[in-house]
């Protein structure tokens, strides 16, 4: 975490929290979390090795950490990367394996 982030907070860090894009805005957004808050956040708060704020969409799904911030502000993410955390259609479902054969000897 570099420490610009909370150079305007008398800082309290929770958790990682996950949650989806609620909406984006330019150069900012908010999350829905899974917790059923609303995290605002801004671009410069998404880790490097994750889509773009360009590329992000409403509903993608993703995780950071929490900042309730001294002031009289909401709570913010930060550290924000995209997660995909859906489940398989199957959970023995394997993409790496052929396809099973058809019993009607197709």
């Amino acid at each position: 975490m570099n420490s610009a982030t909370f150079e305007n907070y008398q800082d309290k860090v929770l958790p990682l929290m996950r949650g989806k894009i609620r909406k984006l805005k330019e150069g900012f957004g908010f999350i829905s979390g899974d917790d059923g808050r609303d995290y605002f956040f801004h671009w410069t708060a998404l880790q490097r090795t994750t889509k773009s704020f360009n590329d992000l969409v409403i509903l993608d799904r993703v995780e950071g950490s929490v900042i309730e911030p001294s002031e009289n502000r909401g709570p913010r993410m930060i550290e924000i990367r995209v997660i995909d955390d859906r489940p398989t259609s199957h959970p023995s479902f394997d993409p790496s394996l052929p396809p099973p054969r058809s019993s009607t000897g197709e």
